[in-house]
């Protein structure tokens, strides 16, 4: 044995010295064959000559050992590289979508079947022609070739388009470009596309059905409102005649149901009137203390029985009249002040009024509304729910 070696070696069994000394055998060398402190196996030479090798004997040994480590290696790493190049072709022929290569100067390297369900051409028919000549629509071919030219300058693009079949009908693709990039050095582009056709049909139709519904219930609120208006009125003319205290209070229930439930239908209408993209906001002078006091006086009733501290704060410089919609303005704050109300149940809700004009003529003025109350608050982790359709923080 060689003693200088990474590895140990065990001694030859004393059976299969029997079997080596009946076949002749003599002397041995042997070498471990090592590559980064892994032991990949052995090499092994045998003469039915008695004595040691001679010392050039051992050197050449070594040398075809250290040569033989490098084949191995190098066979293993090949191995290695084309069982991964077999996956990637493998995922690149069974991906559902559309991949396709194109080098530096645009031309077509590589065609999947996933493009050859997608655009109607065998590759036999795309392999080497340009990507724009394949698949541009009449109106959209400068759009493909911006997005070929950006990506192959080193962009990567993200985008949604129309492009051609073969049969010349058209499908709504999800683009993904990236160039690609070899030691450094750009060789070309992958582009990936995904038919969203159904998506896009399904997000339409969506959208119809939304505007739809939106359109009932604005319907449906003037059609309630307009009766319910009648309710309110009738019933504040029968409170102004002679009645009992028994007629008077069933009146006075009818008349506060009625506001209540015109409340919510005029909240249904603002609600479909904001999906359908129709509400507008007035623009008309108003008192701004008005406005104020008039929301505080709606919520004064709840407070009082709650024994509540209610009141308001105006700031410096706050434009007596200004011009907005004053109803919109209102709605909000009621919004605001009955669920200050609602989860306070001792101390004080405050309304405080701040204004700002930003410096330039003619400037218009920037108003700050804050409630403030002593109620429970809002949890931290619940501050991500504020201003979202249908939530609440407290069901």
């Amino acid at each position: 044995r060689v003693a200088n070696t990474r590895a140990e070696w065990a001694p030859v069994a004393p059976q299969a010295q029997g079997r080596l000394v009946a076949q002749g055998m003599q002397s041995l060398l042997a070498l471990p064959l090592v590559r980064e402190d892994r032991l990949l196996g052995g090499l092994v030479i045998i003469r039915r000559q008695r004595g040691a090798f001679p010392p050039e004997a051992v050197a050449m040994l070594q040398t075809f050992a250290t040569q033989s480590v490098l084949a191995i290696q190098n066979a293993r790493l090949f191995h290695e590289i084309q069982r991964q190049k077999q996956y990637s072709d493998t995922l690149v022929e069974s991906s559902p979508v559309a991949i396709v290569t194109l080098d530096l100067n645009g031309i077509v390297t590589s065609w999947n079947p996933g493009a050859e369900r997608l655009f109607g051409y065998a590759p036999a028919e795309a392999l080497g022609q340009r990507m724009e000549d394949l698949v541009s629509t009449s109106e959209g071919r400068e759009e493909v070739e911006a997005n070929i030219r950006q990506t192959l300058q080193g962009e990567w693009i993200r985008a949604m388009g129309r492009r051609a079949r073969k049969d010349g009908t058209k499908v709504d693709l999800e683009i993904s470009s990236v160039p690609v990039v070899v030691d450094g050095t750009r060789v070309g582009m992958i582009a990936i596309y995904h038919d969203v056709t159904e998506l896009l049909q399904a997000r339409e139709e969506a959208e119809a059905a939304n505007e739809a519904k939106s359109a009932f219930l604005a319907t449906m609120s003037h059609e309630i409102r307009t009766p319910m208006n009648a309710v309110i009125g009738m019933s504040g003319l029968l409170l102004n005649t002679a009645l009992s205290e028994e007629q008077r209070e069933y009146a006075e229930v009818v008349r506060q149901s009625g506001d209540a439930l015109l409340t919510v239908i005029n909240d249904i209408l603002d609600f479909s009137k904001i999906e359908a993209g129709r509400l507008e906001l007035e623009s008309q002078p108003f008192d701004l203390r008005e406005c104020v006091e008039g929301a505080l006086d709606l919520v004064a009733g709840r407070a009082a029985e709650k024994g509540l501290d209610l009141a308001y704060l105006l700031g410096d410089g706050m434009p007596a009249a200004i011009v907005g919609d004053v109803t919109r303005l209102r709605q909000v704050l009621l919004n605001l002040l009955s669920n200050a109300v609602k989860f306070t149940e001792a101390g004080e809700v405050v309304l405080s009024v701040g204004a700002r004009r930003p410096p330039g003529p003619d400037r218009p003025y920037e108003l700050t509304f804050s409630v403030r109350d002593t109620g429970i608050g809002i949890a931290p982790d619940r501050l991500d729910r504020l201003f979202q359709s249908f939530s609440q923080l407290d069901a």
